[in-house]
């Protein structure tokens, strides 16, 4: 299962572009990019069964 570290990197780095190109332009984007990020994050590694020690996989 990957880090928590690694996770919130990985969000952080798919966020920066959106909010570099949304703020100013869209209201609070830089604040609330990273947030969004995660979430789609976790969907995603939901998705595609990697729960680590919580998937019912063997």
């Amino acid at each position: 299962m990957p880090s928590k570290a690694y996770l919130d990197a990985v969000a952080t780095a798919a966020a920066a572009p959106v909010a570099a190109k949304y703020t100013g332009v869209l209201a609070a984007a830089d604040v609330f990019t990273v947030d969004n990020a995660m979430a789609m994050v976790e969907s995603l590694r939901i998705d595609f069964g990697e729960l680590g020690p919580f998937g019912t996989r063997p």
